[in-house]
């Protein structure tokens, strides 16, 4: 089986935070963030001093793209989305963690610029062209309808979102 390319954003350099990574070991992967890697973090792959709105790397490119508390902290969450998406290939997945709302987390940190919650995020990621994915969701022997309204509903109160999203 051929190793998945994947991209992880923002996951940390031992300076400013820790190098922290959630890629799965079936990944051949390129790190990006937006400081320079200490020599300990440079040792574990592929590094990358960039912009996560303006990812310098062709279309179609990554399997996967991993994104864990950097959405908030960015200018505008909205280019980061698309060039997520451009940078995807087909049928490629996009995961982002970052705090609730309703997350002490969510406005402790001064460096965040941005709140969410899951309807925010699930529209700023249809509207970057992805099919979003809840995976806190309710049981499935419920009605369509009902299921999806208590999916969003158990997605309002927990501290951390992670969504998932597909190009």
């Amino acid at each position: 089986m051929d190793m998945m390319k994947c991209l992880e954003i923002g996951v940390g350099t031992d300076r400013s935070y820790k190098f922290a990574p959630k890629t799965p070991i079936n990944c051949t992967t390129v790190f990006v963030d937006i400081e320079a890697p200490s020599r300990n973090a440079r040792k574990h792959g592929m590094w990358v001093v960039a912009d996560a709105e303006n990812l310098p790397f062709p279309p179609e490119f990554f399997d996967r793209i991993y994104a864990s508390h950097v959405i908030e902290h960015l200018k505008d969450p909205e280019s980061f989305l698309r060039e997520a998406y451009r940078v995807l290939k087909k049928g490629g997945f996009l995961e982002v963690w970052t705090p609730n709302f309703l997350s002490i987390n969510a406005r402790k940190d001064p460096t965040h610029r941005h709140v969410f919650n899951v309807l925010k995020l699930v529209r700023l990621g249809r509207k970057a062209g992805f099919k979003v994915y809840l995976p806190n969701r309710a049981g499935s022997r419920l009605p369509k309808p009902l299921q999806r309204t208590l999916s969003i509903a158990i997605n309002l109160f927990l501290d951390e979102l992670h969504i998932t999203m597909e190009k």
